[in-house]
């Protein structure tokens, strides 16, 4: 006997039935990674006579992306703004009505519109993250500029990547990397509606989940497995 249809599968199936005829999930991952390569290949060409100590600017950028990561996903697409609710919208009554804890991973390629930013979208990311690097270009002279705008378009290019990863089957190669299934089952908890709003918000490595206290608490995750296997049995 079939089992019934649950209402995120509907759900998910009506979604891909209004989806337009034109896209390509390949064009989509393709132009969302081209923007980030892009960014990092002028901050590449744009350095001249870079010295090491100028380098020591990377891990502070990545650091200042994993909390931006952080907040963003917590405040922005997790709340309505009035000018960003699109962003919302894509996210948690779509993204997360879709795929819950336990059942993460796409079905369909065209599901990849449901998972990775628009190219649009990284485009802002790269262009919200360059008047901080203007500003460090300024103070501490250009290739300190470029080194940290190139840091920051790289980390959008990896959470593009580890999130995809994510959501692909667990019978995907890329799940035989333990730390690829570890990060997932971090973002999986995200996923369960009862934590979304409170708890793992990094998506990428989980550094500003563990500073700010956000990982979901043992007692709570062991309560919610309970009621879990309460409700299957």
């Amino acid at each position: 006997m079939n089992k019934p249809r649950t209402s995120a599968e509907d759900f998910r199936a009506a979604q891909i039935a209004t989806m337009p005829r034109w896209y390509s999930p390949f064009a989509h991952l393709t132009g969302t990674l081209s923007v980030g390569v892009l960014a990092v290949t002028i901050a590449l060409i744009m350095m001249h006579h870079v010295h090491w100590y100028e380098f020591l600017v990377a891990p502070i950028a990545f650091v200042f992306a994993n909390f931006f990561e952080w907040w963003a996903h917590k405040n922005i697409l997790h709340h309505p703004r009035r000018f960003l609710r699109d962003l919302y919208e894509k996210h948690t009554p779509l993204h997360h009505r879709i795929y819950r804890w336990g059942d993460m991973a796409i079905r369909d390629r065209r599901e990849l519109r449901f998972v990775l930013i628009p190219a649009s979208g990284v485009l802002g990311i790269v262009l919200s993250a360059s008047p901080v690097a203007l500003v460090l270009g300024l103070i501490f002279g250009a290739n300190v500029g470029w080194i940290a705008l190139m840091t920051m378009a790289l980390y959008v290019i990896m959470y593009e990547m580890t999130h995809l990863s994510y959501h692909l089957p667990k019978n995907h190669p890329i799940h035989r990397l333990p730390f690829v299934d570890r990060l997932a089952e971090h973002h999986a908890r995200h996923h369960d509606p009862t934590f979304m709003g409170r708890w793992n918000f990094n998506v990428t490595i989980p550094l500003a989940d563990f500073v700010l206290g956000t990982f979901v608490p043992k007692k709570l995750l062991a309560e919610r497995r309970k009621a879990l296997r309460e409700r299957k049995s």
